[in-house]
């Protein structure tokens, strides 16, 4: 595996292949000195993660298999890596409902549902997959002109407005869904082949928007994920892009409000969020809302500052607890990074640090289990006792002695 491979090939101090060291040879010092020079070439973070994962799990699985030969530390635990943060795809109306029909045209319709409502209603493709919006939710007697939308992560139940004066907001998605067979509560269900009709595994539903996806002649940045974001995209381009986005599926909202498809000047007076870190996350976004707002004639009110920005000091407040806002999370993410770069220095420098509890550790991230649980838990497992039972006597959890249990069989 290439992943692998380019740990093997990293030199060493004299000059062999790194592969040519032996095994218990490599720390957590090592480790972190392997990652290091993982960062070349290009996309080298992206590949640096990518190998010491993959050498984690490697570890992991020649341990089991040769117990005597690898230690039981496994040093690629616990690096601290970087993470880049990308910019995720959103795809476009056009490419939203040619994603739609092409899964139509394999004998996907439903799947195909799932991608206008991910676009349409702003709901995470895991959200619609395991079946958590019904037929009885879209138009139900006590709603006939909205979708009752349970969100699963949070727990939280909206009534999405379906119409807006008698006029219809999402036409076209009504009208795939009005030719959609009901096969079942939710609305988004497989056939089921072997049996009754049952919510989508995320695995298949993948493979068939990306067979769908290559029949229609769409990139591969055109995924159900991409379509919510899509949908996300559109709205910000419409004249109250950032003030429109309500609580949208159960989502966490920036700005709570009674929301239409196609937002017009004077549609409503005032926008009221609960606090200024609920708008925006920086000055630029906060200074660009309350822009936006006054170009339609929409005031707004926050309700923990107390801030009204249809007075003159009101507006001036905004935008001072704002900066103040912003200052403060710089200051936050400054003081974590210093933090997190001293220890990084003291474990390359001594190869452990100490906590504020007094503890030695040779890494970074959450701590191993004590030498003493792990005993014991030996011990208990050898008399036969129970894997629940153990780890309640331990301090353990499960998952650490069933390992305990497979590596003791092993021996």
């Amino acid at each position: 595996m290439r992943a692998l491979r380019r740990i093997e090939d990293l030199p060493t101090r004299t000059g062999a292949k790194l592969a040519e060291l032996a095994v218990g040879s490599i720390s957590a010092r090592a480790a972190d000195k392997i990652y290091d020079a993982l960062q070349t070439g290009p996309r080298a973070t992206r590949q640096a993660n990518l190998s010491v994962d993959v050498a984690r799990r490697a570890w992991k699985i020649v341990r089991r298999l040769y117990p005597r030969v690898v230690p039981l530390e496994n040093p690629f635990e616990g690096i601290l890596k970087i993470n880049r943060k990308q910019t995720k795809s959103a795809a476009t109306r056009a490419e939203a409902y040619a994603l739609a029909t092409a899964l139509k045209a394999i004998g996907e319709p439903h799947l195909g549902a799932a991608a206008l409502i991910c676009f349409e209603w702003l709901q995470r493709p895991e959200n619609v997959l395991t079946g958590n919006i019904t037929w009885p939710d879209y138009r139900g007697p006590e709603h006939a002109d909205r979708v009752r939308i349970f969100h699963h992560k949070t727990g939280e139940v909206v009534l999405q407005p379906l119409e807006d004066g008698g006029r219809k907001l999402y036409p076209e998605l009504e009208a795939y869904l009005a030719e959609l067979p009901r096969l079942g509560v939710p609305i988004v269900v497989t056939k089921g082949s072997r049996g009754p009709s049952r919510p989508y595994a995320m695995v298949y539903a993948q493979a068939k928007v990306r067979e769908a996806r290559e029949r229609a002649g769409l990139g591969s940045r055109v995924t159900l994920d991409a379509c919510r974001h899509g949908g996300m995209t559109e709205l910000g381009d419409a004249e109250l892009a950032k003030l429109d986005l309500p609580r949208f599926g159960g989502e966490a909202s920036t700005v709570s409000t009674p929301y239409s498809k196609t937002p017009a000047a004077g549609k409503f007076d005032v926008v009221m969020a609960w606090a200024i870190d609920r708008l925006g996350r920086t000055l630029i976004d906060l200074l660009r809302t309350i822009q936006d707002l006054e170009a339609v004639g929409v005031d707004l009110y926050l309700d923990q500052q107390h801030l009204d920005t249809t007075t003159p000091t009101g507006k001036l407040l905004f935008q001072v607890t704002g900066a103040f806002s912003e200052f403060e999370r710089s200051m936050i993410q400054q003081r974590v990074n210093a933090g997190l770069s001293a220890i990084k220095a003291e474990i390359k420098r001594d190869g452990h640090f100490t906590t504020k509890a007094g503890i030695v550790r040779r890494r970074l991230g959450r701590p191993g289990a004590e030498p003493s649980q792990m005993t014991r838990a030996r011990q208990e497992l050898a008399r036969g006792i129970g894997i629940g039972k153990v780890a309640r006597l331990t301090g353990l959890g499960t998952g650490t002695v069933h390992k305990l249990k497979r590596e003791m069989q092993a021996t």
